[in-house]
């Protein structure tokens, strides 16, 4: 009898419960698989997105300066100025050394002023020694 107890719990509800089961694993296991896949495409999109970005930007970033360079040279060309205020001045870090040379469009810029008539006051609010 005991015996047959245990086979009709068996019949009742094991095989049921491992059917029900069975499913619901598979279930569970597709789910995280979708969950990995989203992260996965999300990075690999998000990873182009941003170097395409960063080269749009950095390509504005190099036309702008050229615009801006040559602008200022053509302002510096047919204006005469009586003063010029250089704000943080240390960043000039070639009209501060001995050699003269000017490495940056923003050294240039500051040569071309120091060399003409144009009066230059230079600020800064950090101690230079």
């Amino acid at each position: 009898m005991v015996f047959g107890k245990k086979e009709n719990q068996q019949g009742q509800g094991g095989p049921e419960k491992a059917e029900e089961s069975l499913p619901l694993s598979y279930a569970r296991t597709l789910s995280w698989l979708s969950l990995l896949f989203i992260l996965l495409t999300s990075l690999a999109l998000s990873f182009f997105i941003s170097s395409s970005v960063r080269e749009t930007l950095m390509r504005g970033q190099v036309d702008f300066a050229r615009l801006r360079g040559v602008f200022i040279a053509k302002n510096l060309e047919s204006m005469q100025y009586d003063l010029a205020v250089l704000d943080e001045f240390q960043n000039y870090t070639q009209i501060l050394s001995l050699s003269g040379q000017a490495d940056t469009e923003a050294d240039q810029i500051v040569q071309r002023l120091l060399g003409g008539d144009t009066r230059v006051l230079l600020l800064s609010a950090t101690p230079f020694a």
